[in-house]
């Protein structure tokens, strides 16, 4: 018989006490585990270093797509099912004599969901741009070719490999009169720090008429402020038609007044090396850009100075206006 609070049932309480000590204890080690496994969130300073390195991607690209720059076709390749189309009208005024017209441009890409968006058909009215990649330099602002059965091109450009530092597309295509062409292109992109940036694009192609040749522009960007950015910019071509090397290098300040308005200006060079003169024009201009009415209408007036091999290189005024289309 045992006795209500006697040593026997005091023993026995002990036990169930340090039975649910000992339950309680494995329960916790446990949750401690299950958390030690739940990835930690990463620290202030961490999430602060990954958000500055990566302003100066997205203010280049902001610019990129608001002046409608070539740069960002590469990047575009890999999108989502879409189609685009632009389609510019302009004219451009030069004291030079020859350079003033009123022309309209157009160009614009398909992807093609069923290659999982790694094929894109692309059209140009300036193919010969295009393929050699001079379309991304934007180097002189009266660069006006038009519609043309001569210069205008159909393509395929496929996405051959991508990481966060290089992309790799293969294209080939139509153009002019009819011609045939073929180009490997690759870019290498490196970040120098965490407002800095390197991009250095090489293309290799192949046209019927012209033979082989090779381009390659370097972009090196630098953030100074959020709204801000600098680029400078060389581009050099060569194949079996040109004079040597064909080269240009252009220093540009580009800035955003708010989400609908922007400005840069630009002084570039040009030239080719086996010409009697290497350097054929220098130039500085003043770009106004504005969206405007609809999110698809934009315009530009961009005032600037030439000094041309034309004019022995008298100081010669410039004026181009554009309005450009979206779909």
């Amino acid at each position: 018989m045992i006795v209500s609070g006697s040593p026997h049932s005091a023993f026995i309480d002990w036990k169930r006490s340090t039975l649910t000590s000992l339950l309680m204890a494995c329960c916790s080690v446990t949750i401690a585990s299950a958390d030690d496994e739940v990835p930690k969130e990463p620290s202030w300073y961490d999430s602060a270093r990954q958000s500055v390195s990566e302003s100066i991607d997205n203010s280049a690209s902001w610019f990129d797509n608001f002046f409608g720059d070539p740069r960002t076709g590469l990047d575009d390749i890999d999108k989502k099912a879409d189609a685009t189309l632009k389609v510019t009208i302009k004219g451009f005024y030069s004291g030079v004599e020859g350079e003033s017209e009123v022309d309209v441009t157009a160009s614009g890409s398909v992807a093609l969901p069923r290659s999982e968006n790694r094929l894109r058909l692309a059209f140009t009215s300036d193919a010969d741009a295009a393929i050699t990649g001079e379309e991304a330099v934007d180097n002189e602002p009266n660069v006006s070719r038009g519609f043309s059965r001569d210069r205008g091109g159909l393509g395929l450009a496929y996405l051959l490999y991508e990481n966060p530092e290089n992309l790799f597309t293969l294209g080939t295509g139509i153009k002019g009169g009819p011609e045939y062409y073929a180009n490997g292109r690759h870019r290498y992109t490196r970040q120098l720090g965490q407002t800095t940036r390197l991009r250095v694009t090489n293309t290799l192609y192949w046209i019927t008429d012209d033979g082989a040749g090779a381009s390659s522009l370097l972009d090196f960007e630098h953030i100074t402020q959020k709204q801000t950015l600098w680029r400078y910019t060389l581009f050099g071509n060569y194949n079996e038609t040109t004079e040597g090397l064909e080269w240009s290098t252009q220093a540009t300040w580009l800035r955003k007044l708010d989400k609908k308005t922007a400005i840069s200006a630009r002084l570039g060079i040009k030239g080719e090396t086996d010409k009697p003169d290497a350097v054929t024009e220098t130039w500085t201009t003043f770009r106004y850009r504005a969206n405007f009415l609809r999110p698809w209408l934009f315009y530009e007036i961009e005032p600037g100075l030439s000094w041309h091999e034309k004019e022995d290189f008298d100081t010669e005024p410039t004026l181009a206006v554009r309005l450009e289309v979206l779909f």
